[in-house]
């Protein structure tokens, strides 16, 4: 974590991130330099990090807010649709998964904004006829360089059919974490190429 951000910023984005996650035990393992930590359990992966981008916290916001920007770095998604204007955005995601491309229905939500510090997405899809659904929360803080440290949570809820078996779990998992990679890695070359 950022050293010097004080302590009411470090409560803040406590409070902000605890609202998605539950309490964790610890860390489960790396899945790459992306990520703080992975906890499954009931059917849910969590992950968690953050980021230094080299642009300023208004730059990073209007990213966030622009639904054909941020769907950009939706891997996979080549047209975003805007569902409903400021809250509701998706497209067809065609991923690579086992040697194969599946195509699934990608619908992203936003459920809470705070104005240049943060909010609350769900993203929802479905595979193989189940529905598989993610929140995640990002935080936005100034860094004394001039850029932003994002703050993220994400949490996906996979169902049961998934979940209960282990070599079905581990692809997920790895789509999952393959997903996420490549969402904040997008994110971070898009903004830093400005």
């Amino acid at each position: 974590m950022a050293g010097g951000e004080g302590e009411d910023g470090r409560r803040r984005r406590e409070g902000c991130l605890n609202s998605v996650r539950s309490e964790r035990e610890g860390p489960v393992g790396s899945l790459g330099a992306t990520f703080a930590f992975a906890r499954e359990g009931d059917g849910k992966l969590e992950f968690e990090d953050s980021v230094v981008l080299a642009a300023p916290r208004a730059a990073v916001w209007a990213f966030f807010l622009d639904p054909y920007e941020l769907g950009k770095c939706l891997p996979g998604v080549e047209k975003v649709e805007v569902f409903e204007p400021d809250r509701v955005f998706g497209g067809v995601a065609t991923l690579n998964v086992a040697g194969g491309s599946v195509q699934l229905p990608a619908r992203v939500e936003w459920l809470e904004r705070q104005a240049m510090r943060g909010g609350r997405l769900r993203a929802m899809t479905k595979v193989a006829g189940h529905s598989v659904a993610g929140e995640g929360v990002i935080e936005l803080e100034d860094t004394p360089e001039g850029g932003t440290h994002l703050y993220w949570t994400a949490g996906v809820v996979v169902p049961p059919a998934i979940s209960d078996n282990p070599l079905l779990l581990q692809v997920a998992r790895g789509v999952v974490t393959q997903f996420i990679n490549a969402f904040f890695e997008c994110i971070q070359a898009r903004l830093e190429a400005v």
